[in-house]
């Protein structure tokens, strides 16, 4: 319904020059949601997933623990937002989906338990304005924190780092407004800053923003 409903009204092709790093790259959620052209190049894009809260659990303990949560649960719970940002030669998309993964242990599993909830938001190309990254650091300075720094045992039980990060890409609204689209990421083995997924994400917004530039300016 939602690619019908963007097929529905015509947008441009090819407004500005960008190099074509992630079309084969994208998720099979990408490819069935999003109207894209065959020859539409993708020149960003962004992933993230954070765990919901679950019963009396809270958000970050689920994140730190999901594996266990979802082994208990058969992989209905816990629930998870995956936040997807796509940077076209022609729009910028962003895909929010509220999901589950439950086990296939029993046919009726997929078709009574699978969530799909979903949120696109789509706009051309020329109404993108930039991007922004907020992240926050926190250490928890511990002996086995310390003794255990970057091993299995350290990363999933006594992790030395909580990072969080919110990508927001802000896009031209109705006069002077601009409205902003978030992803949000968790991390407790590194800081998500340093990844080299963000990394790589605000190198190519940058590539984005010079090629509009160039389309814009006067001949």
């Amino acid at each position: 319904f939602c690619k019908a409903l963007m097929y529905s009204t015509s947008r441009p092709e090819g407004l500005i020059n960008v190099e074509n790093k992630y079309r084969g790259e994208l998720s099979n959620i990408e490819r069935n949601l999003l109207p894209l052209y065959p020859t539409e190049r993708v020149a960003a894009r962004y992933f993230g997933r954070v765990y919901d809260p679950y019963s009396c659990w809270s958000a970050k303990c689920v994140n730190m623990y999901h594996g266990i949560f979802d082994c208990l649960n058969c992989g209905i719970k816990p629930t998870f937002n995956d936040g997807m940002i796509l940077l076209t030669d022609s729009s910028m998309f962003t895909i929010h989906q509220h999901t589950n993964k439950p086990w296939d242990l029993l046919c009726c599993f997929q078709g009574m338990y699978k969530i799909h909830d979903f949120d696109v938001f789509w706009t051309s190309v020329d109404k993108f304005q930039g991007a922004e990254v907020k992240t926050t650091l926190k250490g928890h300075e511990t002996p086995y924190s310390r003794m255990f720094y970057k091993t299995w045992l350290g990363d999933n039980c006594c992790p030395q780092f909580y990072s969080q990060a919110c990508l927001t890409c802000m896009v031209k609204g109705d006069g002077e407004t601009v409205i902003g689209t978030k992803v949000n990421v968790t991390s407790f083995t590194d800081c998500v800053r340093d990844t080299d997924q963000v990394k790589a994400f605000r190198s190519d917004v940058a590539s984005v923003r010079v090629g509009k530039m160039l389309s814009e300016a006067p001949t």
